[in-house]
This record gives C-alpha cells, structure tokens and sequence, in this order.
C-alpha cells in the first residue's frame, strides 16, 4: 500500500482527533492505534474517497459520509479481514471518529 499524505487541514483534524480520544480517556497506545486503522482505512476506501474530492477520511467533516464510507469498508474483504485480526480495531477507530465528529458539530452549534 502507498504511503497516505495528508493535507494541511487533514493534519490538524487527526491532532485533534488524538486530542479528542485523549479527552474522553482512551489510552496513548489507544489513540496511536486509531489513529493509524484510520489511515490505513483511508488507504482502503482511496478510489471513493477521490471520487468525492477527498485525500483521506480525516479530509471529511461530515458524520454521515463517513458512515457511508464505513459502509464500503464493511464489504471490503481485506477490510473484514485485517479488521478481525486488529481486534475491531479499526471500526473502533471510525466509531471514534463519527463520535468526534458528531462532538464539533454540537460545540460548532453553541
């Protein structure tokens, strides 16, 4: 698999997204290991992910595409598999990701 690089933008919302898991008391070995399944993830999904304009999951904003995308995921057998062996670990990251994402949105309404 290529080597994902992430956007300026993309950057700064994986920090805050290790912020965010740190906050809510996930563990650093936790938080490095979600937020790797995310990029691997992202990896995964590259093909949908350029036909709506993005780089990587951490480029989207919006809970429900990434539900979408954790749809594509979900029917991906290398997906399956690597998230089997991982220990769900990477649909714990997404998990994590559509609840930090679902956070900004509530705290962006106040």
């Amino acid at each position: 698999m290529k080597k994902l690089v992430l956007s300026e933008e993309a950057q700064i919302r994986q920090e805050k997204f290790g912020q965010f898991m740190d906050l809510i008391g996930l563990s650093e070995r936790s938080i490095l290991n979600y937020l790797e399944a995310i990029r691997t993830c992202s990896m995964m999904v590259s093909y949908s992910l350029s036909k709506k304009g993005y780089e990587s999951i951490y480029d989207i904003t919006n809970p429900d595409e990434i539900r979408y995308i954790q749809q594509l995921l979900e029917q991906n057998p290398e997906y399956i598999e690597i998230n089997q062996k991982g220990h769900n670990r990477h649909s714990s990251g997404i998990a994590n990701y559509i609840k930090f994402l679902d956070f900004l949105f509530i705290f962006a309404k106040k």
